[in-house]
């Protein structure tokens, strides 16, 4: 059995992860997490991105996109093909999620204008401009969009 980086206490202030099974107070978890930075490290992480959004599916799909993201961009990095990167799996993977991560994409659009403008077009099924624009263009006018939405 694996040695864990502090001992585990159930009392009234535990609390236990769903993925691992490990119990652990409260107290414990500042005491720890220098010694340790996976389990009491992903429990902030978990703790702090619940207050922020409404439930775990939302979580899980904003540790999807970073991943994806960042993925996608190693690979399509010194690529100036725009089918390069539609046909990506990650971009793919991006877009599969559908309608449910617009208010993502929308908060990463805010920040960073990329690729993620072709990901709005293909999940909405229209285009945010009928004219050629730059992608930082239509990356504020997509924002622009899920304000005016009350998506973002």
């Amino acid at each position: 059995m694996a040695q864990l980086a502090f001992p585990i206490y159930q009392n009234q202030h535990s609390h236990q992860l769903p993925q691992t099974g490990v119990v652990f107070s409260e107290d414990e978890i500042g005491n720890s997490l220098m010694q340790d930075k996976g389990v009491a490290y992903n429990y902030i992480l978990n703790k702090q991105y619940n207050r922020r959004f409404e439930n775990g599916s939302t979580f899980y799909m904003k540790r999807k996109l970073d991943e994806y993201t960042s993925l996608l961009e190693k690979e399509v990095l010194f690529s100036s093909s725009a089918s390069d990167t539609l046909n990506n799996e990650y971009f793919k993977k991006i877009v599969k999620f559908g309608p449910e991560i617009i208010p993502l994409i929308l908060q990463e659009l805010k920040y960073k204008n990329n690729y993620l403008v072709w990901a709005m077009n293909l999940i909405t099924g229209r285009k945010i401009s009928d004219g050629k624009i730059t992608m930082s263009e239509a990356a504020k006018l997509w924002v622009s969009w899920g304000i005016s939405n009350k998506i973002i």
